[in-house]
């Protein structure tokens, strides 16, 4: 006979991902492989110069570290830089039409094309992250300024997500 509870004994297995954040993951890893490729390629095709992707390689990876570990902190910082990498990333995808005229209009399509599926993937990560839902946040930014615009905008005396939130339930650990 077992001594220990039957919860004890069994292994405790975490709870799953959820898909929003496994196709984080994915994103995360394909960046990672194109980063790699660019290194790569500038060792190899550049007479070993170093690549300035080298040096964002390690963040990224801590990035999909944190995140599969699920870290708050991972969390605003993908997001963060999923609309950073759009802006990016959209910049020379509109000004290759602009500035180099000179170019061959297949090379300017590639160009957009491939900037196109890069701003893609930045921002279906940055809305698979989904909005913030912490009630403390909410009421933060409903008490500053952001709250302020709100109440001026809806007519109301006071934003609705500063209305009071239910009593907690059960006891904090």
């Amino acid at each position: 006979m077992n001594a220990y509870p039957r919860e004890l004994t069994q292994p405790i297995t975490p709870s799953p991902l959820p898909r929003s954040v496994l196709f984080v993951a994915l994103i995360i890893i394909a960046f990672i492989g194109l980063l790699t490729l660019e290194i790569s390629d500038s060792f190899v095709r550049h007479n070993g110069q170093i690549a300035r992707s080298l040096f964002v390689l390690p963040v990224v990876v801590l990035l999909l570290r944190g995140i599969l570990t699920r870290r708050r902190w991972a969390w605003h910082t993908t997001r963060i830089l999923d609309l950073v990498a759009a802006i990016f990333y959209a910049i020379p995808s509109i000004g290759v039409w602009f500035s180099f005229a000179q170019l061959p209009t297949g090379v300017r399509i590639w160009i957009s094309a491939v900037g196109a599926v890069l701003i893609t993937l930045a921002i279906s990560a940055y809305l698979a992250l989904g909005p913030p839902s912490h009630p403390r946040l909410l009421s933060r930014l409903a008490a500053g300024p952001l709250g302020k615009v709100i109440t001026l905008l809806r007519g109301e005396e006071r934003p609705s997500c500063h209305r009071s939130l239910p009593p907690p339930t059960g006891s904090l650990p």
